[in-house]
């Protein structure tokens, strides 16, 4: 009966319209096609060695210590409190000549430097901040020169360090401190006598002046673009990342130091209209703290919890001096101080108020990542909970930062950020943040290389921004790190692409070896023309150097691949006439080994081939699907037949597909195979079965199983298996019964029945 049902299903389950099945078919191998061609076209370019250095001045940390990053925090709140709050403004009332007062008033020195220095010492030392700018500049301009020349030396990287930490001091740090003594070369009565803040004898409109004016401006947007490419380039997608300051929230931080760059410059330039003024500081503080409150930008919840708060802080302070301007006591000296009072009184309650705000949000989205502890089988991935957007993903996965005494991950919270991750992919499906995301899990929790490079190749090919670009050559960088094989790896996924990336590097070395023939074919003719000949020459050499550059980018992703290696061997013995390296790649081939010839002749594309419908929907991030050979060898599977039989992925490799199986059918199950292979006749290929497995927990549970054929003659046959929970019938109860009359397994309505 479950048979007859099951055949009838597989029937009624074939496409009912071919063409759409041939239009799937040609915008997959188009897709394929894109990919190999993305992989073809990669080239060095200034973008690239911008990233480098980027990439080297990230990595190279002079500094790591909890007290470098204490005085980032207070740098953070006290610059930012103090824009805002200072005696340039005059709705405050502030006695200078408190001791604590003289010390912190430092944080931003434009102030005391103009009012005891004088206006020539000013000029003179913003002359020094440029110059510090433009020689910081120069020498990141000379590094990203050095590095696209691969002239990594251990002395290049020392000054890379050293660069790091100036970058650090003079980006970061110092970033409002420097924006701020700029942008007070703007400081005039624009509307009115055209005179400076703080040099009543200067006109802004005179000609040397002009051309300070005009340097600040110059040098400030510089400066804003600079601070944001190191900036990004100090965000860190590891979700294991232990630094203190560790944040994944690139694209939030670039929003918030553009915020930053208002609010010191309306605090700076526009203090003759002090309404403008105070409405675009409200707004702006209010702003830079809603975005850090929402997107918690850092993995440490404690920063979160400060930073948020401070500018909660901050935030209260402008709110304060709002009321001030618009207040119609505002020349009340009475109403001043009070309101003063206020807010050095006051910040302090709210700035604890701000921690909790921060702390409950944080605790109300955490909570979520619950739902993803033990869910029911058979419910899917992207229904267990209605994500917002691929930031609430990567916020809720959070949860799997739970480390034993040794600060490793437990096991138990790496499978739960996992799953939250692809359930966030399953809602999200190409989204380049999560694949970025997952890429980096994979690298640093699973220590996957391969496994991670699919997922960026993934990510590439869905119009990243400029960010996760940077994101993605990152991440590669850091996977360059683990020992990399495709040998031993059971994950379908990771299989999937570098059979893509194998199927460029064969197209190449195809199309150099054509080259190759077309040139000593012109050579044939009995009146071959020289500049004909030359052009041959000269495609002959472009093709064979565009497939040595596609073969060092694959061979790096797959360095320890036996076939792979073979074959750029081959390529060097064909194309570069070079007998004593592919000699030693012949060798290294032999030593590595590679995978099998059924292995590469596999095919995962099942539309358009008369195939179920339960096997074209074959989903490989999702379902359980099992690769094996002629003799029930298991070869290739996916995380799902991890999570549906409790096995790990050691446990399966190598092993017999019968260990899934209960008895009798597991004893049986190579007589099945034997048949097929000695006859050739199918008895259950392509069709939907009802069958009974086994779990490791030695419990037996059914499932619905479609079988096919991948590859293969007799012996050499390869088998792919899709297997899905069976879902519960609403007219009927069911129970699975051995041949012996044992009862192996039964659903949840007849056990409820009996």
């Amino acid at each position: 009966m479950a048979d007859n049902r099951s055949e009838a299903s597989s029937a009624s389950g074939v496409s009912d319209s071919s063409s759409v099945q041939k239009e799937t078919t040609r915008k997959k191998k188009a897709q394929a096609q894109d990919g190999e061609e993305d992989l073809l076209e990669q080239k060095k370019s200034l973008r690239e060695g911008i990233f480098a250095c980027m990439y080297t001045l990230s990595r190279e940390k002079l500094f790591n210590a909890w007290q470098y990053d204490l005085i980032k925090i207070v740098m953070e709140g006290l610059t930012g409190f103090i824009i805002c709050f200072n005696p340039t403004i005059p709705q405050w009332e502030i006695h200078t000549d408190n001791w604590f007062w003289k010390i912190i008033r430092w944080s931003t020195y434009q102030s005391p430097v103009a009012r005891t220095l004088g206006y020539d010492a000013y000029v003179k030392i913003f002359y020094v901040h440029v110059a510090v700018i433009y020689t910081t500049l120069a020498l990141v301009a000379a590094l990203t020169f050095g590095l696209r020349r691969s002239q990594q030396s251990k002395a290049l990287l020392k000054v890379a360090r050293w660069l790091q930490f100036v970058t650090d001091v003079v980006f970061s740090i110092l970033y409002m401190t420097i924006l701020d003594y700029m942008c007070n070369m703007f400081a005039c009565n624009w509307s009115g006598d055209m005179g400076h803040v703080f040099f009543a004898d200067v006109q802004c409109t005179s000609g040397a002046h002009m051309i300070h004016v005009i340097v600040a401006a110059i040098t400030a947007i510089l400066f804003v673009a600079s601070t944001a490419c190191l900036m990004v380039a100090g965000c860190d997608l590891n979700p294991d990342a232990k630094a203190n300051l560790a944040s994944p929230a690139a694209v939030l931080r670039l929003k918030v130091l553009c915020a930053k760059a208002v609010y010191v410059a309306a605090m700076a330039v526009l203090r003759f209209t002090p309404k403008v003024q105070a409405i675009i500081t409200i707004a702006c503080t209010s702003l830079i703290w809603y975005w850090n409150w929402r997107n918690v930008p850092f993995y440490n919840k404690h920063i979160n919890y400060i930073w948020s708060s401070m500018w909660l802080g901050i935030t209260y302070t402008a709110g304060i001096l709002v009321a001030l301007t618009f207040s119609k006591k505002e020349d009340d000296p009475d109403y001043q101080r009070n309101m003063t009072l206020a807010v050095l009184y006051g910040i302090f309650a709210v700035i604890a108020g701000g921690a909790v705000l921060q702390w409950a949000y944080i605790w109300y989205k955490m909570r979520n990542a619950q739902k993803f502890i033990n869910p029911p089988a058979d419910m899917k991935l992207k229904k267990i909970h209605a994500f917002e957007d691929a930031h609430d993903v990567e916020l809720i996965a959070r949860a799997m930062r739970v480390h034993d005494v040794d600060g490793n991950m437990l096991p138990e919270a790496a499978e739960l950020g996992e799953r939250i991750i692809k359930a966030g992919m399953a809602t999200f499906p190409n989204d380049p943040h999560l694949l970025i995301l997952y890429a980096n899990f994979l690298m640093e929790v699973k220590h996957d290389g391969p496994a991670s490079r699919t997922q960026l190749q993934l990510a590439g090919k869905h119009s990243p921004s400029l960010v996760q670009r940077y994101e993605i050559f990152k991440t590669v960088e850091n996977s360059k790190r683990l020992k990399d094989s495709t040998e031993g790896q059971l994950d379908l996924q990771v299989y999937l692409e570098f059979k893509r990336n194998y199927r460029a590097v064969t197209r190449v070395h195809r199309e150099a070896l054509q080259a190759q023939r077309d040139f000593w074919r012109s050579l044939m003719h009995s009146h071959a023309k020289m500049a004909k000949v030359r052009a041959m020459l000269e495609e002959l050499d472009a093709q064979t150097e565009r497939a040595q550059q596609v073969y060092r980018r694959v061979m790096e992703r797959y360095p320890g691949n036996g076939r792979l290696i073979k074959c750029y061997g081959k390529f060097l013995e064909d194309c570069r006439n070079d007998m004593g390296g592919a000699a030693r790649y012949y060798t290294e081939a032999n030593r590595q080994g590679g995978n099998g010839d059924a292995l590469m002749s596999m095919d995962f594309d099942f539309t358009g081939q008369g195939k179920p419908e339960f096997l074209t929907t074959m989903d490989l991030h999702e379902d359980a699907v099992i690769v094996i050979d002629a003799v029930g060898t298991i070869m290739l599977c996916t995380d799902g037949v991890i999570d549906m039989f409790g096995y790990q992925r050691s446990d399966l490799e190598n092993a017999n597909v019968a260990m899934l199986m209960p008895q009798p059918f597991s004893g049986r199950h190579a007589s099945y195979l034997q048949r097929y292979v000695g006859s050739g006749e199918p008895h259950i290929l392509d069709s939907v079965r009802e069958v009974v497995a086994l779990h490791k927990d030695k419990y037996v549970f059914p499932l619905d199983l479609c079988v096919t054929k991948l590859s293969g003659i007799g012996a050499d046959c390869v088998f792919l298996g899709l297997l899905r929970h069976t879902k519960p019938s609403t007219t009927s109860v069911r129970v699975w019964v051995s041949p012996i009359g044992s009862v192996l397994c039964c659903d949840q309505q007849f056990s409820t029945l009996v």
